[in-house]
């Protein structure tokens, strides 16, 4: 091989380590694991593409809450969790709201099963009146709906969350500040979709104001 053409080929080698390393971080950065970056966008992609599927109500409807569950974060140790929403793989347990001149914001603490790997996506809106609910913080994606002042605070309001299931060992503990405007009517669903599966979360609560 002559000089030229091996100093080619080691400049190619440099360029595509140098790829492979901008790659990565760019992947690490997601905190998203199970495949290479582009396939983790498209898996999001997909999971959008869903259709929401929640029952309309009309306003004197009783709210189909969903049951229940006791979990135990820790495998047997001193995390275990008593009445929280949802039936599995993903469960949910909030706080009492704060106000804006919008609306209504929880901050909610959405547990993904140890098991459960790659993005996961959730989307909701009141089941009474329709309205979407948004979502707020990193975790927050899709459409911008709009923005508000959150504890001095401009935020941008968002359609969707996505949680990076399985980009650490054991139990997932995803931190989601999710909002309604005034008016809500106290009975929220929240989709929450999957690679291989989706989960309809209803929640029945007091409203924050009528």
């Amino acid at each position: 091989m002559g000089r030229a053409a091996g100093v080619g080929l080691a400049l190619l080698t440099i360029g595509l380590m140098a790829g492979l390393v901008v790659i990565g971080r760019a992947f690490r950065d997601t905190g998203l694991t199970g495949g290479p970056l582009i396939q983790v966008q498209t898996t999001v992609a997909d999971l959008s593409a869903r259709p929401l599927t929640m029952p309309a109500l009309a306003a004197g409807d009783p709210c189909p809450a969903t049951p229940l569950s006791d979990i135990d974060v820790a495998y047997g140790g001193a995390s275990h969790l008593s009445d929280v929403e949802g039936t599995g793989p993903v469960y949910a347990t909030g706080s009492p709201p704060s106000l804006s001149a919008w609306g209504s914001y929880y901050r909610i603490a959405y547990f993904t099963v140890p098991e459960l790997n790659g993005p996961v996506l959730l989307r909701g809106r009141d089941l009474r009146t329709g309205r979407p609910l948004v979502f707020v913080g990193q975790l927050a994606t899709g459409s911008t709906m709009g923005t508000d002042i959150v504890s001095g605070d401009r935020v941008q309001q968002r359609a969707e969350v996505v949680l990076p299931a399985g980009s650490a060992p054991g139990w997932g503990n995803w931190r989601v500040t999710q909002g309604l405007p005034a008016g809500e009517s106290g009975c929220l669903g929240v989709q929450v979709d999957g690679k291989d599966f989706s989960e309809l979360i209803v929640v029945e609560y007091q409203p924050a104001r009528g």
